[in-house]
């Protein structure tokens, strides 16, 4: 039987938001805030925040509207709720917009916020430590189970990899390198031989990668000459992102001294650094 909590939810979920198009959910959640007493306010970058209360402790609540692209049929079989952001993040969200809404005099104040653009570059949550909400404690909703304190979230480090070949008839291929084959070859390079020092004590502490773009080619009929790729790298809180950066560029540099008519280049996208809280501060 739907209840007023998984009503909430299945509304949210049926508003896609996807990074970047957060406004419709957005004005949504501002008028479920209001409904339950909330002061509510949005920032220039379209971050939603309700407010209960006054006084000390500040407890700040945070959580993201958006979600990765692609949507998924919205539908509730059983106690099961399926659709484009029911775990990644809008179910933790929800939980905390009603677990909040049920208070009905805080003892200080609580702050509930409704990120943008968590699965993209991360503006809203910039923007929260821009603006500089003062807060004691804080409770941040991701999809990280129930039975355990999240204490650290690795960092990510978003590459483009180019590479330019010489071209001719794809009748004769080993004239020249294919541009594909060499981009998919230096990938291979990277990801196996100069981070496996890393990958030993466990995942969270190792240096994590995937090939998540890749194009290239001009005719159905040549070899390519042109290949580019796209890379998404998960950093440990003991390397930071553009230490792994200067690593990988003096590799790339490497090969482009050793190589005669290919040309590599490497283009910084953007990063996030990693984070680990002391477990004794829990």
């Amino acid at each position: 039987m739907p209840t007023r909590e998984v009503d909430l939810l299945t509304d949210m979920i049926r508003l896609y938001s996807p990074s970047g198009e957060e406004a419709n959910i957005a004005e949504y959640l501002a008028g479920e805030l209001e409904k339950n007493k909330f002061e509510v306010t949005t920032d220039k970058i379209g971050n939603v925040f309700g407010k209960r209360g006054s006084g000390s402790p500040n407890l700040l609540l945070c959580g993201h509207m958006d979600t990765v692209p692609g949507e998924i049929e919205v539908k509730l079989e059983g106690d099961k709720l399926y659709g484009r952001g029911a775990v990644d993040a809008k179910a933790p969200l929800a939980s905390m917009i009603m677990g909040a809404s049920k208070i009905q005099e805080p003892k200080g104040t609580i702050i509930l916020a409704c990120l943008v653009d968590e699965e993209g570059q991360g503006k809203g949550v910039k923007q929260l430590i821009e603006d500089e909400i003062q807060t004691d404690y804080a409770i941040f909703g991701e999809p990280s189970r129930t039975w355990n304190v999240t204490i650290g979230y690795k960092g990510s480090l978003h590459l483009q990899l180019k590479c330019n070949t010489p071209t001719g008839h794809s009748s004769a291929p080993w004239l020249s390198d294919n541009a594909i084959e060499k981009t998919f070859e230096i990938w291979k390079k990277i990801q196996e031989k100069h981070f496996r020092e890393e990958n030993s004590e466990s995942r969270f502490y190792s240096i994590t990668s995937c090939l998540t773009k890749i194009s290239g080619g001009e005719s159905s009929s040549m070899i390519p000459s042109e290949c580019i790729a796209e890379i998404d790298m998960r950093t440990p809180p003991q390397l930071s992102p553009d230490s792994i950066f200067s690593r990988i560029n003096e590799f790339i540099d490497e090969l482009n001294e050793e190589s005669k008519d290919t040309k590599i280049e490497l283009k910084y996208l953007g990063s996030v650094p990693a984070y680990e809280s002391d477990k004794r501060s829990i």
